[in-house]
């Protein structure tokens, strides 16, 4: 599976909480185990060229790691809230990015929180992600929008997904379409 003993144990107390069937457990543990690193992996793929984030990437990297979940999500809400402060001020130019960065800062945490069965929070901080892309970055704001539709469904809240998924869908047509 890939994980480390303390991800590890933490994933079965997941599973244990939110009474995943017997029969579901290896398919689901497989699951979050992939996921888990693929988070992992985004977080190490953040721009660290601001001394902050960087030191905010490694302490969330670091968390991962240890499987404390809570404090990765804090550093990440940290980091989020540190490129939008930095985006008030910053040249136009920059501005872009460091929306960016919030919007990406949030929504590793919507996978931290899908990889821990809590469906509608993640859809929370897929929202939250949604609403820091610029227009102008579309496939960006479709891959977040697909994010928030497949939590929505996740949770049950089919009603509320169709929104983001039709969006999703519209603005991935444009940005591919043969125009």
């Amino acid at each position: 599976l890939s994980l480390a003993p303390d991800e590890l144990k933490n994933f079965c107390e997941l599973l244990t909480l939110r009474q995943v069937p017997s029969e579901a457990l290896d398919s689901t543990l497989r699951k979050m185990a992939e996921q888990h690193n693929a988070l992992k992996a985004t977080v190490r793929a953040f721009d660290t060229t601001d001394p902050v984030m960087a030191s905010l990437q490694q302490q969330a990297l670091q968390a991962l790691e240890a499987a404390d979940f809570s404090r990765a999500e804090a550093i990440l809400n940290e980091a989020s809230a540190h490129s939008m402060q930095q985006s008030g001020t910053a040249p136009e130019a920059e501005k872009v990015t460091l929306l960016l960065s919030a919007a990406a800062s949030k929504a590793a945490n919507g996978d931290l929180k899908f990889n821990q069965l809590a469906y509608a929070e993640s859809a929370v901080y897929y929202r939250a992600a949604v609403e820091l892309v610029p227009g102008t970055e579309g496939s960006i704001l479709a891959r977040y929008l697909n994010l928030l539709g497949r939590a929505l469904l996740y949770a049950a809240d089919y009603r509320n997904a169709e929104g983001p998924l039709t969006r999703a869908l519209a603005i991935r047509e444009k940005v591919l379409s043969p125009e």
